[in-house]
């Protein structure tokens, strides 16, 4: 059993909200295909890779067997060039600014000149896959209308998981499940 305070709001007494479960334990995330991977630099041989190797059994358990080797793989995928999305971006768009600061000093080095235009391509494109990857997740439809505010759309997803939860059920009886 779990009670927390809420607080006051109209009345001189705080809500207080009873818990009588546990919390139901952390499912770890279904694997999910991001459209933008599609778009990535070795995406095709990856999948390629992974749909020739070695399979046995009937052909329906070959398919299987391919498509968990294709989901392993990625996984990987994933983790090299999709995860930790906020910090690469912010890494990048740092670099980016120490670039322009160093091209401020010396405008006319043409290696401070490429460096800086390497970065503001690496910022860019990072800020499309970040898009791409919160419109997938999203499913807000203004986002459509120009809004980029991705701290905004990160919290509503965080909320709207939360709510799409259902923790228990209970019966008509009033037994709760």
């Amino acid at each position: 059993m779990r009670a927390t305070t809420q607080a006051r709001s109209v009345s001189d007494h705080n809500p207080i909200i009873v818990s009588l479960a546990p919390p139901p334990p952390h499912r770890k995330a279904r694997f999910k295909v991001l459209n933008t991977w599609v778009s990535q630099e070795g995406y095709e041989e990856l999948v390629r890779e992974a749909w020739h190797t070695e399979a046995y059994g009937n052909p329906m358990s070959r398919l299987a067997s391919r498509l968990r080797t294709l989901k392993w793989m990625l996984t990987a995928f994933h983790r090299r060039h999709s995860s930790n999305i906020g910090s690469r971006f912010k890494k990048v768009r740092e670099q980016w600014e120490e670039a322009q600061v160093v091209l401020d000093t010396r405008p006319n080095d043409m290696t401070t000149n490429t460096n800086e235009r390497e970065a503001c391509y690496a910022y860019n494109r990072l800020c499309a896959v970040e898009e791409a990857i919160y419109r997938q997740r999203s499913r807000i439809q203004w986002l459509q209308l120009g809004d980029k505010n991705t701290a905004f759309f990160h919290r509503s997803l965080i909320h709207r998981n939360s709510r799409n939860m259902i923790a228990s059920l209970q019966r008509e009886s009033g037994e709760v499940q």
